[in-house]
């Protein structure tokens, strides 16, 4: 039971996480991994009871905060290049 419990979330996770890089952009895949941290704190106060003082509710308020303002950081043009898909032709202004 403790061998099962060991490697097969890890397997899930490892196999989850591959799928996951296969499909977003790096830009995009690094945003969603600077969360960790917060889910996992989330995660262990919901299912273990784990309690959380106060510095470790400003440090998930950081990483969130930080986690939207990455996202707003990337210009569209850039986001949608990386993302493999094509923009609309729009004129350019540089001559």
């Amino acid at each position: 039971l403790i061998v099962y419990s060991a490697l097969v979330p890890e397997a899930l996770a490892t196999s989850l996480q591959g799928r996951g890089q296969s499909v977003l952009p790096a830009s995009q895949a690094q945003v969603i991994y600077a969360t960790t941290p917060f889910w996992t704190a989330l995660f262990a106060s919901l299912e273990v009871g784990e309690s959380l003082d106060p510095n470790e509710l400003i440090g998930g308020a950081i990483i969130i905060i930080a986690v939207l303002m990455a996202g707003m950081d990337q210009p569209q043009e850039e986001a949608t290049k990386e993302a493999g898909l094509s923009a609309p032709d729009v004129p350019s202004s540089k001559k």
